[in-house]
């Protein structure tokens, strides 16, 4: 299992993949980041994605490895707009189409977090409270999708849903519950790392299949043998129905050490020509007033914010106060190289002063300090 869905984490050699809200953004479903293809290339079996909590707190963390807001409005009513919990359709058709991707190389796609993943704050106590129909319909509609494409693994969420921590709700997870029973989901159950709370033979039991990180599960005790086939089977399957016991490549890397690392090439020129392409498609220009775009020898470029400027001294990007490509976490990725805006554009600047035209450029934000 590695992460993430913007691609192989922290492992050289591999592309960082555009986010979900740029994948999401194109509009176009032929447009899904093909990370599946890499994992393979470096042995990875399992790739922890497609992330899928539909917006609703815009400051949360991990918005940005997901697909956005997904909700309808009802206008009929003139004093407010009342929010319906309908099927989250775009988030839907996104998952849909990233795990059959994916799954086609022959790796694995595990759909995060169910259910309730809409916060940062206070996610490993805090409870929320979903009635039925909006766990069903908002929530759950995404993960039906995921279900209906194939995917072979789900991993649980840090939270509590109506009092009962996600990964040890038989309500969610048990074989007669919302995922495995009511959606008809044949594959394994995988908390979030760290985040089980009960003993094994309560978390088994409510339908936990893998306890991340380690072997904790097994060693608490008290499972009963037909249970454990039960995980195993859950488990081994997708390892044969994908091929992965023919032919899948060894594992060439290690994420904790680099020197048993092959350092394996998994670009390709394939995949430099997509992340280019989406980049493109994902920009999506509002208005332009009096045609003001495209530049033309403007006299002076203000440019404004600490994301113009360059990404220094920032690991992992686990930091906000310079130029971030994305943000930090299980979801962040590194990049061999990175072009800062003020870079690009003063490099233009450059060539039209070299043309004959001078051009004045203001880093504001900076220049302010």
């Amino acid at each position: 299992m590695n992460d993430s869905p913007a691609g192989l984490r922290d492992i050289d050699l591999v592309y960082a993949f555009p986010t979900g809200l740029n994948a999401v953004a194109t509009w176009n479903k032929t447009l899904m980041p093909q990370q599946g293809e890499e994992f393979r290339t470096k042995g990875a079996h399992v790739f922890l994605g497609p992330a899928m909590a539909v917006t609703r707190a815009p400051e949360a963390g991990r918005q940005w490895v997901s697909f956005g807001v997904d909700c309808m409005t009802d206008r009929s009513m003139t004093t407010s707009y009342i929010f319906f919990p309908t099927p989250a359709y775009l988030t839907g058709e996104v998952v849909y189409a990233t795990v059959v991707g994916v799954q086609s190389t022959g790796v694995q796609a595990c759909a995060k977090h169910f259910i309730g993943n809409q916060q940062e704050s206070f996610r490993c106590s805090e409870s929320s409270i979903i009635d039925q129909r909006t766990l069903q319909e908002k929530y759950a509609s995404p993960f039906q999708r995921a279900v209906r494409a194939g995917v072979m693994c789900v991993i649980c969420s840090y939270s509590r849903i109506s009092g009962t921590y996600a990964c040890e709700n038989a309500a969610l997870i048990g074989e007669t519950g919302l995922l495995k029973g009511q959606l008809g989901f044949k594959g394994y159950v995988v908390s979030d790392w760290g985040r089980t709370h009960g003993l094994a033979i309560g978390n088994t039991a409510a339908g936990l299949d893998i306890e991340m990180p380690g072997d904790w599960i097994l060693i608490g005790g008290g499972v009963l043998c037909i249970v454990v086939d039960t995980m195993v089977t859950r488990m081994l399957i997708p390892y044969f129905r994908l091929g992965q016991d023919q032919g899948f490549p060894a594992i060439n890397f290690n994420f904790q050490s680099s020197s048993s690392n092959s350092h394996v090439n998994a670009r390709t020129t394939a995949h430099t020509a997509l992340i280019r392409i989406i980049g493109g498609a994902s920009a999506v220009l509002l208005k332009n007033l009096n045609n003001a775009l495209p530049l033309v020898s403007p006299d002076n470029i203000g440019v404004v914010g600490l994301n113009a400027g360059p990404n220094v001294g920032c690991t992992l990007n686990a930091c906000d106060a310079v130029r971030m490509l994305f943000r930090w976490g299980s979801g962040t990725n590194s990049l061999a190289y990175l072009v800062a805006p003020i870079t690009a554009i003063q490099a233009q600047v450059n060539a039209t002063v070299a043309a004959g035209h001078a051009t004045t450029l203001v880093d504001l934000e900076r220049s302010n300090r």
